[in-house]
């Protein structure tokens, strides 16, 4: 039997589908590794147009948007406003390009902690490498949206003719935000909750991450009446307190899985790690900073420790009971 392929994975389709009332979701193709669309959505009003994450800063992005539009009858010169979930280029990136197409202002909403990313130069990582963004992303690394208007959570933002409430939800990025609609019970979920892909925790600071994410599952799976999930990948889903938990099942298996690894191997570094949790894959700086993440969640957990720096960064585990590898605290 075939596998079954990723939601996210599907190419872009040229099909504008109505997600919710006054609520069209154009896909737009992007050449991100694993994920072939991104789902901008535009919430149509009286005056106009607002998008939500409208893909990369590509031709063939621009194009598919603009061919989207004039599907439903409106045009790029429609749009009012863009609002960004957070600052990955595949949603950020045709911002720019839209604001200079449209004869008139247009705000440009993110959280007060939007950050750009990633830069075409790299950077350091704790555990000694040189993080360098993929191909796809350093092509678009020049692009430079100015947000005009900085949202906290629990703000409210009016599209379509109806108040969405900011849900702060930091973990795939610092800056990630979802909007909860609580006229339609529609969450607009960005990469912060996919129908069939986990969303990477790409931890390369020196905060345990990977504890923000699961804190913001928690927030997220704490909102009221939500009918449907409206993800920035992927297809619209009904039950999201069922995924939210598939989410956090996957992260506990793989932290149990790596405490184990951690114990066999340790006192071991990030790669060495990264390449026993990830067999038989090339190591990418992805999975290096997902292994970086589990790690420092380990250690905040009280089940790791960790000693030295850079290229001398070793965890080791703090159980000394073979079968105590098996359970978190």
């Amino acid at each position: 039997m075939t596998a079954q392929v990723a939601q996210e994975r599907e190419p872009a389709s040229d099909v504008v589908l109505e997600v919710a009332p006054k609520v069209l979701r154009l896909q737009l193709p992007i050449t991100v590794p694993g994920i072939q669309h991104v789902n901008c959505h535009a919430f149509v009003d009286a005056r106009g147009v607002t998008l939500l994450d409208p893909g990369l800063p590509t031709d063939e992005s621009w194009d598919a948007l603009q061919a989207r539009l004039r599907s439903v009858e409106l045009s790029v010169r429609d749009v009012h406003t863009i609002v960004l979930s957070h600052g990955h280029p595949d949603h950020y990136g045709l911002t720019p390009r839209i604001v200079e197409s449209v004869e008139r202002d247009v705000a440009v909403i993110a959280h007060e902690t939007f950050a750009l990313g990633p830069d075409r130069r790299g950077r350091a990582t704790p555990w000694g490498r040189q993080w360098q963004p993929p191909p796809e992303m350093r092509r678009v690394a020049h692009v430079r949206p100015t947000v005009t208007r900085h949202v906290r959570h629990g703000d409210v933002i009016r599209l379509a003719g109806r108040d969405l409430v900011v849900v702060f939800t930091p973990g795939h990025t610092p800056d990630h935000i979802c909007l909860h609609d609580m006229d339609t019970g529609a969450l607009y979920s960005g990469d912060h909750v996919m129908p069939t892909t986990t969303s990477y925790v790409m931890s390369i600071g020196e905060t345990d991450t990977l504890g923000t994410y699961l804190d913001s599952l928690d927030r997220t799976a704490a909102l009221r009446e939500i009918t449907t999930v409206v993800p920035a990948h992927g297809h619209p889903f009904v039950d999201l307190l069922s995924r939210i938990g598939e989410i956090r099942g996957h992260h506990e298996t793989r932290l149990v899985r790596l405490l184990t690894l951690v114990a066999e191997h340790g006192p071991a570094g990030v790669p060495e790690l990264a390449g026993h949790l990830f067999p038989g894959q090339r190591l990418t700086g992805p999975i290096e900073a997902e292994t970086y993440a589990h790690l420092e969640r380990l250690r905040a957990l009280g089940a790791a420790t960790r000693r030295g720096s850079g290229s001398t960064l070793v965890y080791e585990s703090t159980r000394r009971d073979p079968q105590d590898q098996e359970t978190l605290p």
